[in-house]
Formats: structure tokens, C-alpha cells, sequence
């Protein structure tokens, strides 16, 4: 086997064990929490936010792992309809037979939002993930741009994001897109469910990755508490091709929990009617 016959094969393993990790991280998608500031004539005011702990299981065709995670997002409107919004997070996972990994990613969002109808914005991103078993190299290490829209209405968020930007995966150099859709819909100003789906697609200079994913959760918030649980299920896929053949694919499921603090507002509907609003999930996430 050549030199680009085994840098792809590594480039396999590494898609099984991201697979696992993945689907372990899949419960942050959701940074759309909390926030409530007041109406100002301008400068930065009203920061708001959330500080969450999560837990996951995930079963994969290739190994299992563990994970827990924990991660925070602040929002603050500077002026008008101009908001910001970062995120912040930090997770490990145990993976069988290989050890653990840890992740860290970062990302800033900037964004219209001149009433509780619309917004548009854009984000820029980073995330890394390494292994023990590597000698704690890096795994998978990602820098990202992008736009993203939501529109609200009495019931339901939809939002939409776009990136691109370049990853690094045990040494390849990726092309990265990504597109995510996803809707929030209240059936209680304290009870939430959330469908979201994300595609990546790696491109690199002897194949392409492509990952999928789907994702859905159940939020509560006990009325009068600056806290809320929730818990859900998440799919992934992940294949691997080189010159348009691939040499076969991988799925995981992870089953999510986790449980939040709130500050700044009194209702899940609330926060998502004046706060945060974006998904920040790296394709590995904490």
C-alpha cells in the first residue's frame, strides 16, 4: 500500500474514532439559551446568559465512548438591533479501547436583531479536539466563517447557518462546509422541543469525509427556577470517500442529558425571544 493508500486509511481510523465522538458530543447544538436585557438607547448593556453541565452515552459501529461536557453562552446587545453572542466550551471523552480526548472551541457571533421577528448575522469559529492514544496530538482542529439568519414566530424559532473554513485531521488539510437547519418549538413558555440536522463535508487532497447528523430534544424549566433539565437522542453518520468510491461508512446514536443555570430571564420562551439564539456545534463537539 502506498504513502496516499495509508495517510487515507488513518484518515479512516480517525473518521471512526471522530464518529464516536461526535455522536458523544451531540448535545450542545443548542446554545439558543437564555437572555433577557432591557430596552436601551444604546451601548453594551444587558449581558445575559447560561452555564451548563452535560452528560452522553454513544454506541458506535467501530467503539463506544462517554462523555461530559460543560460550556456557557452570554449575549449583550450593544446598540439598536446589534447584538453579540459568545460561546465557550470545554468536554472529555472516554473512548473503549483507545483512552480519553479532551475538546475545547470558542465562537463569536455578531448579529441584527431589530425586533422579536428576524435576525442575521455572522459567526467566526474554532474548535480542537486531541487523544491521548496520539500522544495528545491533535485530532481534529477547525477555524470557520459564516452567516447565519432565524425568524421567529408565536410558537417556533427556524434558524439556518453556513460556514466555511479549513480543518486539519491527523496531519490532512481539509476544505470544511457546513449547513445547518434547525426549529425550536414551544408547546409552554417552559417547555421546548428542538429538531436540528448538520452536513459537513471535509474535502481534502485524497478524498472527502462527509458527516450528517440529526438531532432532538426535550427542554423544561420548572416555573419560578433560574435552572432547566433536558434529555434527547442524536444519529450520526460519517463516510469516508477516495476518488469517488467510498470504503464504507459509520453511524453512532448517543443518548444526551444535561442540566442548566439560567441568569437573566424567567422563562425558556423568554430567553429565546431576547437572547442567545444560535447553535455553536463544532462537527466534534464537547
Amino acid at each position: 500500500m502506498g504513502r496516499v493508500g495509508m495517510i487515507f486509511v488513518k484518515g479512516i481510523l480517525a473518521a471512526g474514532i471522530t464518529a464516536a465522538a461526535i455522536g458523544g458530543s451531540a448535545h450542545a447544538a443548542d446554545y439558543d439559551r437564555p437572555i433577557f436585557y432591557p430596552e436601551t438607547n444604546g451601548g453594551l448593556s444587558g449581558m445575559t446568559g447560561n452555564v451548563e453541565g452535560a452528560l452522553a452515552k454513544s454506541e458506535n459501529d467501530l467503539l463506544d465512548s462517554r462523555n461530559w461536557s460543560i460550556r456557557g453562552s452570554v449575549n449583550a446587545r450593544v446598540s439598536g438591533g446589534l447584538n453579540i453572542q459568545g460561546d465557550l466550551g470545554y468536554g472529555k471523552h472516554d473512548f473503549d479501547f483507545i483512552g480519553d480526548g479532551s475538546s475545547y472551541y470558542g465562537t463569536l457571533h455578531g448579529y441584527y436583531r431589530p425586533e422579536e421577528v428576524f435576525a442575521v448575522g455572522a459567526f467566526i469559529h474554532g474548535a480542537k479536539t486531541d487523544l491521548d492514544a496520539l500522544g495528545s496530538a491533535d485530532l481534529l482542529e477547525t477555524r470557520m466563517a459564516g452567516l447565519e439568519v432565524a425568524w421567529f414566530s408565536d410558537a417556533a424559532t427556524f434558524y439556518a447557518q453556513g460556514g466555511y473554513g479549513k480543518t486539519d485531521l491527523l496531519g490532512l488539510d481539509a476544505d470544511h462546509l457546513m449547513g445547518r437547519l434547525g426549529i425550536r418549538y414551544f408547546l409552554a413558555d417552559n417547555i421546548r422541543i428542538d429538531a436540528e440536522g448538520t452536513v459537513n463535508r471535509l474535502s481534502t487532497d485524497i478524498g472527502d469525509i462527509d458527516h450528517a447528523s440529526a438531532k432532538a430534544l426535550l427542554n423544561y424549566r420548572p416555573d419560578g427556577l433560574p435552572v432547566s433539565v433536558y434529555g434527547g437522542y442524536r444519529k450520526d453518520w460519517l463516510e469516508p470517500k477516495s476518488g469517488g468510491a467510498s470504503p464504507g461508512s459509520t453511524d453512532s446514536q448517543s443518548i444526551l442529558a444535561g442540566l442548566r443555570f439560567h441568569f437573566g430571564s424567567d422563562s425558556l420562551k423568554e430567553e429565546e425571544r431576547n437572547g442567545p439564539i444560535w447553535s455553536s456545534a463544532p462537527i466534534l463537539q464537547p
